[in-house]
């Protein structure tokens, strides 16, 4: 109660009294300092806060439900990793309720998904800033477990964090896919095929509702994307057309080698020698196909060759930038070790 009782005692009951009130007020105003204390401790960091308490309620629904000693590391560490997530939607969160839309844009400007996106976009590179840093405060984080598929119907995305693979190749940090496909009316022409991540991946997502509500602000930016649109589908209709074609050749091509020519009694009756079943033209005729087969697989095989090279340097690339981030962390950390006091 820190009223220092002991040393002076009290003597009588008005004393007795006197004491006994000191000690209870002492007390309460002890307990709100003490509170108002760990409240303004607790407020330093709201984020760590909030991370523990979803710990908590993880916890407790993983013993409520009893779930296995596998799924739930997997929740766990999935729940460290995006960590960092929920501290980007409540900061967007503060941004789109306290912050006027010109201040918004004006932070978004100075982020560095602004370059990339324009790096890597092509349709992107010639519309006015308003509307391009609209588009880029419609980006939604997301975070991906390992070996999950990411959803592309009717948007794209661009990769801040980790690997994805999708039809042989490989996306890591700042690459984007689905630029084409969000463009697209047609599923036969902007079906993309749905990538599948190698570890942890954090993406930013634009979904298709989100660019046309940019359209709708931003004529200009209608009309660009229009030809966009128009150029993209063409060629792409051209690139379909083409394999269709290509699968179409190759099929009666089979077929035509494999289609018998003449009878098996004429040819048994007209000479039992094998020359007279399969004749010099047809035999020339299959060769010169074989040929051909065999120069269109040297051709795929030495595109393949190219295509695993780069995705080789592409690997190494990431490597290495993983291998300078763990330095650099670790440098880091021993220069705060060096600063802190003993």
């Amino acid at each position: 109660t820190t009223v220092g009782y002991g040393d002076i005692t009290p003597q009588n009951p008005g004393e007795y009294f006197v004491c006994t009130l000191f000690m209870l007020i002492a007390g309460f105003v002890w307990a709100y300092i003490v509170g108002s204390v760990v409240s303004l401790l607790s407020q330093l960091d709201p984020d760590n806060a909030r991370f523990k308490q979803s710990m908590d309620k993880l916890n407790a629904l993983i013993e409520q439900r009893n779930l296995s000693s596998g799924l739930r590391g997997k929740l766990r560490e999935y729940m460290v990793v995006a960590k960092s997530i929920g501290q980007i939607h409540h900061q967007q969160n503060l941004l789109e309720q306290h912050i006027s839309q010109g201040l918004q844009r004006e932070v978004v400007m100075e982020t560095p998904v602004m370059q990339t996106f324009l790096k890597k976009v092509y349709w992107a590179k010639d519309l006015e800033p308003d509307a391009l840093l609209e588009i880029i405060r419609s980006l939604k984080s997301h975070v991906y477990g390992k070996e999950e598929s990411i959803p592309m119907k009717d948007r794209m995305i661009l990769v801040r964090e980790g690997i994805v693979a999708v039809k042989g190749r490989i996306l890591g940090r700042n690459e984007v896919h689905g630029a084409n496909s969000i463009l697209l009316m047609s599923d036969h022409l902007g079906a993309e095929a749905m990538p599948r991540t190698l570890s942890y991946v954090t993406a930013l997502s634009l979904t298709k509702q989100a660019l046309m509500g940019v359209c709708e602000q931003y004529p200009s930016v209608d009309r660009r994307l229009r030809h966009a649109q128009i150029r993209t589908a063409a060629w792409r209709g051209f690139v379909l057309a083409a394999s269709k074609e290509r699968a179409a050749a190759k099929q009666k091509e089979d077929r035509e080698i494999l289609k018998p020519r003449g009878s098996f009694v004429e040819a048994v009756t007209r000479n039992s020698n094998l020359n007279s079943v399969v004749t010099a033209e047809e035999l020339k005729e299959v060769e010169g196909r074989l040929g051909r087969g065999q120069r269109d697989l040297t051709d795929q095989l030495v595109e393949t060759r190219e295509l695993l090279n780069s995705q080789m340097d592409m690997m190494n690339q990431i490597a290495h930038d993983l291998k300078s981030q763990a330095l650099s962390g670790s440098s880091a950390a021993r220069s705060r070790g060096h600063l802190s006091p003993k």
